[in-house]
């Protein structure tokens, strides 16, 4: 493989995230006999991005198209428990969204909507969100007044929602990949794609403007590496391999933070603990106003708690050092004014990575310019819809019109792209 220069290679995908493994393994599956490789410049799969996430899913949405793409991954998931046998540690915690008055009232039209494409949900009170250890009331507050804090009117909570491992959902790819006879070089680090005619006719200095020009290999860590196709999913590193060969990508990378906070008080555990919303017997994920979120752990009795800062956060690839700082001045601040046994509590524990995001409309972009595909832009739902995408990316690899979905759903293999783009707008941004 090493300084491969003869182009038996029909796939070569740049990447073993979620989305990368999930496109190899489509692919391979629609097309066997077509050689398939996966390179990534990690020693192991899903130890970018996919590692750093915080593993959400909901299949709730007032958009078609969403619902489409997370009803079709999570079922696949639940299939691959059920009745292959690979535990993903999935968990149905739930989402329990914190509104004030006049969002709950903005809001329920996009519910009805979400309820009509299947989705369920319930509202709960104010004394019940009491009883639970929120602060419901914190308008007379005067720091939360300064701060622009709304008073709690109720929380909306959509039971058909959850977590799973993100490292077992990586690795349920690759398994299934390489059982088809896929090939995944680790360790080997993408420098640049190499562009060349489609014709050559031996000129030194080719390819010229006035020639058909095409994607020829890769320059890698390891040697140069020869495909007919060459799948970008590189996340957050999309761009940064797209833009010296001529393309826009449309996603750009923005670091988030996740900062892990332990329930070593009573106050801490019993929010952790709370009764009512799921199996578990623990807290939902859960939205207070301004964004912060918080996740509970159960194996390690803790709070993943984060903060998806737009405006001010640069896009670009920056340090990915967590910052207590950020915890600290923009977390904290509104943590503690809803739920108060956060108030002495610091991060243990804390990590960033990137969301490749289309600031567009949010949702996946999935082109061919020649024959390189580009397969990004999953703005930090790649995890929950990454079963749905690799099939359409596959699909569309294939040259195929349409691919269907796992539960028998037909869509454009295109509906992602560019020139003919039509995507519902998601008005449930939680």
């Amino acid at each position: 493989m090493r300084g491969c220069k003869s182009p038996d290679i029909d796939f070569l995908i740049i990447g073993a995230g979620i989305i990368g493994l999930s496109t190899a393994y489509h692919i391979k599956s629609m097309n066997p006999g077509s050689r398939v490789v996966v390179i990534e410049k990690n020693p192991g799969p899903g130890m970018g991005d996919t590692s750093r996430s915080a593993a959400m899913f909901r299949v709730f949405f007032s958009s078609k198209t969403n619902m489409i793409l997370a009803k079709s991954s999570v079922e696949y998931f639940e299939h691959v428990e059920k009745n292959i046998g690979w535990d993903l540690g999935i968990k149905y915690l739930g989402y329990l969204f914190l509104v004030d008055s006049e969002e709950l009232e903005d809001m329920k039209p996009a519910l009805d909507e979400a309820e009509r494409l299947g989705g369920s949900y319930r509202i709960i009170d104010r004394d019940s969100l009491k009883n639970q250890g929120f602060n419901v009331d914190v308008s007379t507050d005067p720091e939360a007044s300064l701060m622009g804090l709304p008073d709690i009117e109720a929380g909306i909570y959509i039971p058909k929602a959850g977590t799973l491992d993100p490292d077992s959902l990586v690795r349920y790819y690759e398994h299934a990949f390489k059982s088809l006879g896929g090939e995944i070089l680790y360790n080997t680090e993408v420098k640049r794609i190499v562009l060349g005619p489609k014709n050559p006719l031996g000129i030194p200095g080719e390819p010229f403007a006035w020639q058909d020009i095409e994607a020829k290999g890769v320059e890698t860590s390891s040697g140069y590496i020869e495909a007919r196709s060459i799948v970008v999913a590189a996340g957050a590193y999309t761009r940064e391999l797209l833009e010296p060969i001529g393309i826009d990508p449309i996603v750009n990378p923005k670091k988030r933070q996740i900062f892990v906070i332990r329930a070593n008080t009573k106050g801490l555990a019993d929010l952790l603990n709370t009764k009512g919303y799921n199996a578990y017997n623990v807290i939902p994920f859960t939205i207070l106003p301004r964004g912060v979120y918080i996740k509970p752990e159960i194996g390690e009795k803790s709070f993943w708690v984060g903060l998806s800062d737009n405006l001010g956060r640069p896009y670009g690839l920056e340090e990915l050092k967590a910052e207590e700082s950020f915890y600290r001045y923009s977390i904290h601040p509104v943590l503690t004014k809803y739920l108060p046994q956060f108030s002495q509590a610091y991060p243990d524990a804390m990590w960033a990575g990137y969301y490749d995001i289309n600031p567009i409309d949010g949702q996946p972009v999935i082109f061919m310019v020649g024959n390189i595909e580009i397969v990004a832009g999953t703005s930090g739902s790649g995890i929950m819809k990454a079963d749905a995408i690799g099939r359409i990316a596959s699909a569309l690899a294939l040259g195929y019109d349409e691919v269907e979905l796992y539960g028998g759903i037909r869509i454009r293999s295109d509906m992602f792209g560019l020139a003919r783009r039509y995507i519902d707008p998601e008005k449930l941004i939680l």
